[in-house]
């Protein structure tokens, strides 16, 4: 889907998500707790192999692969004090069935929104419709089988990038 869209898309949405990280900066580090959304891309196993369990606000790794990327920034989330959840595409996890303010338990929830360029900056528009602070940081590169590849193959992220939209220095 997205491999025929033009360069000049890829370049806008860097800098749109840019823009939108530096807008909703202050409002995401006031927020009391932390949650970082990957996308199931990330993960090694394929997805009838991985044994991340469900939850209301999307999968949590189960630590069943130990290079697995999800397990290891669930770990960064262990030592950190933040949350980690795999998220598809959809952001409906956070708003409310009839449409109003974010669903219980939201409210006081600050996201870090891990994606693929052309998904990035529009997902983080949705996070403010729906009152929910957000970061977005970029993977390095896409392979997901929904849009870039026929059997897909696990994606990935800078660390250090994502602790610095987190607002971590690490020791």
């Amino acid at each position: 889907m997205f491999c025929a869209r033009k360069r000049i898309e890829y370049h806008l949405n860097m800098v749109g998500a840019e823009i939108l990280n530096r807008a909703y900066r202050q409002a995401f580090l006031s927020a009391r707790r932390k949650a970082v959304l990957l996308p199931p891309c990330m993960r090694q196993q394929p997805e009838e192999k991985c044994q991340a369990r469900s939850t209301a606000l999307g999968a949590q790794c189960a630590h069943c692969t130990p290079g697995c990327r999800v397990h290891q920034v669930t770990l960064l989330g262990d030592k950190y004090g933040f949350a980690v959840f795999m998220l598809p595409d959809d952001l409906a996890v956070f708003s409310s069935k009839e449409g109003g303010p974010p669903s219980a338990g939201v409210g006081d929830l600050g996201v870090v929104g891990v994606s693929c360029v052309l998904t990035n900056a529009p997902g983080g528009w949705k996070t403010h419709a729906l009152g929910v602070p957000a970061q977005g940081v970029l993977l390095d590169y896409c392979g997901c089988h929904y849009h870039w590849h026929k059997e897909g193959f696990p994606t990935d992220l800078n660390i250090r990038q994502l602790l610095r939209v987190m607002g971590i220095k690490p020791e």
